[in-house]
């Protein structure tokens, strides 16, 4: 599995087949009959490119994009397994062109046949994962059997509708490998969750429509709206959760990252969805501008921190260039001033270049 990652990662398949397909052989020769999250085994490539068949070959290369890549061996048996059994000659170009006209993205996919003109040939298809700064693929219309605008991830063998524990990898592409949580994870400052039950569930279309602000838009804020009670506040942090933990990875509009993630509400009750009744929200961190302001301030203190050093040397850099500045200046000027008549002049420009050396160095 290890060689078919390495070909994900390059967006190349490698020109020898047991480089990539030998852990997917059984000593017999035949592949195993298991499938994985990163491969798949099809009998035939698609012969038209408008039935159900189809459908589902986009369906999967869409799961396989929207989670970390895959290939598709085309030409196994389902039940022996044996190679050999692909009777269409495979065109990328007419499948690109399909796929173009059904799905929301266009996906980056590389086909490669494997021991051609014999009976055992293969053809494989890798399907690239999407990358940071775009949305998940989806179908962009109904066709065949598939409905529109459903999120399909890789889930072990299977492909399966995308839920809200899949939104760090969709919108943030987390890793498979947990990476360590200093590279990945932003500085900030989160609440307790305000949620009253222990696990996220649904919302994922409102979910995705934050990201689409986030990732196509240039719009500088969003905001949600519903009744009270509706989950507004819970969605947006589990969207703060999530940028809060894997955001270093995110790309926004215009290809920007993101430094901070500061969760700070206005909201001064609640439903109580026990008993139905309103309650005081304890959360509450401003009721008007300049709490607002004091809030952010005061959770964005490592920011805050992290900025003041970097105008600090940028204050620096200025000085010692004002320094070198007048100290040429004292030199150019001395060539031609009367040194017996300037002396006061040089001397007061020379003690404050001085001074600001000293200033600078400290």
């Amino acid at each position: 599995m290890d060689a078919i990652k390495a070909a994900i990662e390059k967006g190349q398949l490698p020109e020898d087949r047991s480089a990539l397909l030998s852990s997917l052989m059984q000593p017999d020769g035949s592949f195993v009959p298991q499938e994985g999250p990163v491969w798949d085994f099809k009998r035939e490539w698609p012969f038209s490119y408008s039935d159900d068949y189809f459908a589902g070959i986009a369906r999967l290369i869409c799961a396989f994009a929207n989670s970390y890549g895959g290939i598709i061996v085309f030409g196994v048996h389902d039940e022996l397994r044996t190679a050999g059994h692909n009777k269409v000659s495979p065109n990328i170009d007419r499948l690109q062109q399909a796929l173009d006209q059904i799905l929301s993205a266009s996906v980056s996919l590389s086909c490669r046949r494997y021991d051609t003109g014999t009976s055992s040939a293969i053809d494989v298809l890798l399907v690239c994962p999407v990358n940071s700064t775009e949305l998940p693929l989806r179908f962009d219309k109904p066709f065949g059997k598939q409905r529109a605008n459903v999120i399909w991830v890789r889930q072990n063998h299977e492909v399966v509708s995308a839920e809200p524990r899949h939104v760090s990898l969709l919108y943030c592409r987390a890793t498979e490998a947990s990476d360590a949580e200093a590279e990945s994870s932003l500085s900030g400052g989160l609440p307790p969750s305000p949620a009253t039950i222990k696990r996220f569930v649904g919302r994922l279309s409102t979910i995705d429509k934050i990201f689409r602000w986030l990732k196509l838009s240039d719009e500088p804020r969003t905001f949600l709206y519903g009744k009270g009670g509706s989950g507004k506040t819970t969605i947006a942090y589990e969207v703060s959760k999530v940028l809060k933990s894997e955001g270093m990875r995110i790309r926004t509009y215009g290809g920007e990252g993101l430094d901070n993630v500061i969760f700070v509400s206005a909201k001064q009750s609640m439903l109580n969805v026990m008993n139905q009744a309103a309650e005081a929200f304890i959360g509450l961190d401003f009721a008007n501008e300049r709490e607002l302001y004091e809030s952010i301030l005061t959770l964005s203190r490592s920011l805050d921190l992290m900025l003041r050093d970097r105008l600090t040397k940028v204050e620096n850099q200025k000085l010692r260039g004002r320094v070198e500045h007048l100290s040429r200046e004292i030199e150019r000027k001395s060539q031609w001033y009367d040194r017996t008549a300037n002396k006061r002049v040089v001397e007061k420009a020379r003690a404050t270049a001085i001074a600001l050396g000293q200033k600078c160095s400290r």
